[in-house]
């Protein structure tokens, strides 16, 4: 008996890739950690933050401020900032916030900002949350 190979089809390497990546951005959402850190270096690790930090609260202002300038929304379908859920950090050529605020308009939104080492944000991501548990 021999055993003959079959190639698997064309564009499922691509498929594996998408998913890991999915989950990997996922896992950085919801880290869980028993206690709130204080923001000391942690040489790249996800920490969790307290969403009432003054820099949490700025970058999260910015991420829904910069999403309605990219987006080109009217006043009347402007978002606002109106909470943080749940925040993370990791430090890599500055800090990369993970976000999962609440809107205006009631929804819940993951953002990533990354808040640079000359103190500008710079919005990397804005979408609607994946799957949000509080």
């Amino acid at each position: 008996m021999s055993i003959k190979y079959v190639p698997p089809p064309a564009g499922s390497h691509l498929l594996f890739l998408s998913l890991f990546f999915l989950l990997l951005l996922i896992r950085v959402f919801y880290v869980s950690e028993p206690p709130l850190k204080p923001r000391i270096f942690h040489g790249g690790r996800i920490t969790r933050l307290n969403p009432n930090d003054e820099e949490a609260i700025a970058a999260a202002k910015f991420a829904v401020e910069a999403s309605n300038h990219t987006e080109g929304k009217d006043d009347r379908g402007r978002l606002e900032f109106k909470t943080i859920l749940r925040i993370n950090m990791r430090r890599v050529k500055g800090v990369s916030y993970y976000i999962t605020l609440q809107a205006s308009d009631e929804c819940f939104y993951q953002a990533k900002v990354l808040h640079g080492f000359n103190s500008t944000f710079k919005l990397e991501m804005f979408r609607p949350a994946q799957c949000y548990k509080e």
